[in-house]
Order: C-alpha cells, then sequence, then structure tokens
C-alpha cells in the first residue's frame, strides 16, 4: 500500500513540474511565471519552486496558498505535519492527533478504526468496557454488555440460543436425541441400563436385551427371563439361547439331576435304585464290601445269613466275623456247634465229656443238682 502512495505521489510530482515548469530560453517569462534556472515556473504551485526559485517541497507535500495567501509547502490532504514529515495520522496503524506539530499516534486494535485521530469501534462492534465487541455474536456480551450465555449456549444475531442439533431444558443445551435425562423431550428420564438412541430409550445392543422389570436383560441367557420376561428357569437349570436347560451334566428328570449317580433315576429317568444300593457311575451298585442277596445290600463280613457270601448262613450260637461263622464269645464249637461248655451236659468243661445220670454241667463240671448228694458215681438223697 505505501508503495502505491511513493508511486502515486512521484507522478503527482511529475505532473505538477511538468505543468508548473516549461524551459524557455529567453531571458523573461511571462507573468505569473517566473524565470528559474533556465525554466519558466508557477511558483505559486510548482512543488520544485513553491514560493521561489529552488523552493522544492517535501515527501506528501504540494505547493500551495496557505489561509492568509502565502505560498509554501503544505501537507497534502488526508497528511498532517508530525515533527516536520507530512504523515497520515488518521489510519489504524498510526492513528493520533498533531498538537503545536508534535504528533503521538498509536496502533488500534483488529476490532478498532481510526476516526478523528481516535481509535473506535468498527462497524458491528460495540465498546463494552474497554473492548469493541460483536454484541450480536460474543457469547459474553450477546445483544448488549455483559450479557452472559449460560453454559453451551451460543449468541445468534443477539440472542442466547442452543447450538443446532441441542435443545434448552431448564438452561441446559441438551441433545435430546441422546441424552439420558432428555429422550425426545425434556425431562424424559431413561430407565437404568437403558440407553437413549434417536430420541427413544431403548436398551443396548445385540437386539436379545429386552427391557424386563424395570431393567434391560438379555433374554437369551437371563435365566429369570428366558426367552420371555419373567419365565424363571427351575433349580438347576440354565438359560441357552432362550431355552431353559439343565446345567453340564445334569438330565432333565422333572427336575434336573444327574443320572451318574442319583438312586432315583440311575442310569436314566425313573430308574430307582434299591434301598440299600447307590448310584455310581449310572448304576445302581452296593456300597464297596456289601454284595446284593436277596435285593437287599448285605454286609457279608458281618452278616450271620450270609456270612461271606450270599446265603451262607451261620449255626445257631455263632457269629460272623470278616466274613467266617465263628462261636460267640464265651462259647466253644464241640462237633460243629458252638455250646457253652461251663453247662452243657454232653459237652461239660469240654467236648464230649457227657454228665452222668441226674447230674448237670454247672462251671464246666459234672455236679449232682440241687437236694441230691454225689455219693461215688451217683447222686442220692441226703
Amino acid at each position: 500500500m505505501r508503495g502505491l502512495v511513493l508511486t502515486a505521489c512521484c507522478c503527482l510530482a511529475l505532473f505538477a513540474v511538468s505543468v508548473s515548469a516549461q524551459r524557455d530560453t529567453s531571458a523573461s517569462c511571462n507573468p505569473p511565471r517566473v524565470l528559474c534556472n533556465d525554466t519558466c515556473a508557477f511558483t505559486d504551485r510548482d512543488a520544485l519552486n513553491c514560493g521561489a526559485c529552488g523552493n522544492q517541497c517535501g515527501f506528501n507535500e504540494v505547493c500551495g496558498p496557505t489561509e492568509n495567501g502565502d505560498i509554501s509547502c503544505q501537507c497534502r490532504q488526508g497528511f498532517t505535519r508530525c515533527n516536520g514529515v507530512c504523515r497520515n495520522i488518521n489510519v489504524p496503524n498510526a492513528c493520533g492527533k498533531a498538537v503545536d506539530g508534535q504528533c503521538s499516534v498509536q496502533s488500534c486494535p483488529s476490532s478498532q478504526t481510526c476516526e478523528g485521530g481516535e481509535c473506535t469501534c468498527r462497524a458491528g462492534f460495540t465498546t463494552c468496557g474497554s473492548f469493541c465487541v460483536a454484541t450480536q455474536t460474543d457469547v459474553f456480551n450477546c445483544g448488549r454488555c455483559d450479557n452472559v450465555c449460560p453454559g453451551s449456549f451460543n449468541c445468534d444475531n443477539g440472542v442466547c440460543v442452543c447450538p443446532a442439533g441441542t435443545q434448552d431444558c431448564n438452561g441446559l443445551c441438551v441433545d435430546v436425541s441422546s441424552d439420558l435425562g432428555n429422550c425426545g423431550r425434556c425431562g424424559n428420564v431413561c430407565p437404568f441400563s437403558q440407553q437413549c438412541s434417536s430420541g427413544a430409550c431403548q436398551c443396548p445392543k445385540p437386539a436379545s436385551q429386552t427391557f424386563c422389570a424395570g431393567r434391560c436383560v438379555d433374554i437369551l441367557s437371563n435365566s429369570a427371563n428366558c426367552g420371555s420376561c419373567s419365565n424363571i428357569c427351575r433349580a438347576k437349570q440354565a438359560c441357552i439361547a432362550g431355552t431353559c436347560v439343565c446345567s453340564q451334566g445334569l438330565t432333565d428328570c422333572g427336575t434336573c439331576v444327574a443320572v451318574s449317580r442319583d438312586p432315583n433315576n440311575c442310569g436314566r429317568c425313573g430308574n430307582r435304585c434299591n434301598r440299600s444300593q447307590v448310584c455310581e457311575g449310572g448304576a445302581c451298585k452296593c456300597p464297596d464290601g456289601q454284595l446284593l442277596c436277596n435285593g437287599a445290600c448285605t454286609d457279608v463280613a458281618k452278616s450271620i445269613r450270609h456270612c461271606g457270601a450270599c446265603g451262607n448262613t451261620c449255626p445257631l450260637g455263632n457269629q460272623c466275623i470278616t466274613g467266617r461263622c465263628t462261636c460267640s464269645f464265651g462259647l466253644t464249637r464241640c462237633n460243629g456247634i458252638c455250646t457253652d461248655t461251663d453247662s452243657d451236659y454232653l459237652n461239660c468243661g469240654q467236648c464230649d465229656n457227657s454228665c452222668q445220670g441226674p447230674q448237670i454241667c454247672s462251671n464246666g463240671r459234672c455236679v449232682c443238682p440241687p437236694l441230691l448228694i454225689q455219693s461215688g458215681n451217683q447222686c442220692v438223697r441226703p
């Protein structure tokens, strides 16, 4: 810009010289021209001979009459003499006033322009304090100074408004298409676990998420809402792909049971083991150390009826110990029969020791019964 001004000034000066001064070889010039260095010049307008020959005007100066009619070099229109130099002090980058030929200039901020040597707000700006603000768009001075727009509000044409795509809900700009507390409209709160999508409260993906009893659940896997809301799976059941099925390792026999060990459903539903049997590996079995004898599990290590094996019955007076028939404590086996040798008439004191006549066996000795006395080998009355 400054280069254009310089070029224009030079052109004007040259033009002025060409107009006001014409070389004349004669000894004199026709008035009002004056002979200056062999050139006839108009000293009332010639910037090279202003008022007198050889008096050249400076940069941004023109030659002309003053208010009192004197001819002198003066600042061009729009320029002011500052410290002996003509300057334009009515532009934003050099704004000021001249006092007695002395100038004080300043650079105006971008929102200001220079008018009458003072920085003033540009068109469309308003002075708020010491700043120029665009009250049509400034959120801190919207429509007027110090009118602050709340929260995320914008200032549009001097009015506080919510940005595009949002809505004013109790002084807050919210996107009602996705806001959980204002879904679709102000104050519409989505229940717990739901999300707001396209202005509607709905359960999140996947599609199997369903709103049941105030919360979102996956009806493909939720045992309290299996396949549909409130469809509760039974004990030991799991919800798989929306269907109640017995948990892994269990079979549905009205209830979920392990047929590998359930005595009422051993190996398959309804296969009941005998009362004394257990179910192991899906088969009814007697507990370890027992045999199935006559449909009942029997401990053959101590059963008198099945001692050591099913059907092996111990004789009277015998007991079964570790699977063998043995005489009970205090008895002695005599000829295959357990007997009390302390009182057995035929085995008194030892096997095959028989008492005679009316004798009895007492404490393993043959003695006469009460009221009789021993006389030789006989018992007689006293």
